[in-house]
């Protein structure tokens, strides 16, 4: 069963119970037992987790071999990259300014953010947005966002506070 593309695993598996008298026939079933146990574990390794938590956790998303990785000076063998993510509760949006909240990732050099994206909800009206947001109705509305190695910012080029709750997703490798 490949790793990547699809991830299902048949649920039906049947076994003939008399191959448990056969020897032979109970080494071949203790293979296709250990073959199903092994596509089991390829699917559920592969699958990306759904899980948005305030700390950091690996989402089941592999990057490809960091570009750095050089045979000469590693003694380890190339890996695909694993994924983490955190999700922080950034609050309100500002009224026409930058806010700032910490991370609290800790970034090396080695780091690289693979995706950095938020949401954010007017509860009274109802109304949601992305983040980044570009208004196409008003000329310069619009809500960036970025982070650096501490913070993520979230700028307003409108006074947008009465979205009063916003979600930030930070996704990225370690090495």
């Amino acid at each position: 069963m490949p790793i990547y593309g699809d991830s299902n695993v048949p649920t039906t598996e049947i076994f003939d119970v008399d191959d448990l008298r056969s020897p032979e026939k109970l080494k071949e079933l203790i293979i296709r037992l250990d073959n199903k146990i092994s596509d089991i574990s390829k699917v559920v390794n592969s699958e990306v987790t759904g899980l948005r938590v305030q700390d950091e956790v690996a989402t089941g998303e592999l990057f490809f071999v960091n570009p750095t990785w050089d045979p000469a000076v590693n003694s380890t063998s190339p890996i695909l990259r694993p994924v983490f993510s955190r999700t922080i509760n950034f609050g309100a949006l500002p009224n026409t300014a930058t806010k700032t909240i910490a991370h609290n990732v800790v970034f090396d050099t080695n780091c690289t953010m693979t995706r950095l994206y938020g949401t954010a909800t007017n509860q009274a009206a109802r109304t949601y947005i992305p983040i980044p947001y570009v208004d196409t109705t008003a000329a310069n509305d619009h809500i960036a966002l970025w982070a650096d190695h501490a913070n993520v910012y979230v700028a307003t080029k409108s006074n947008r506070s009465a979205y009063t709750l916003c979600t930030i997703v930070m996704e990225y490798l370690k090495q």
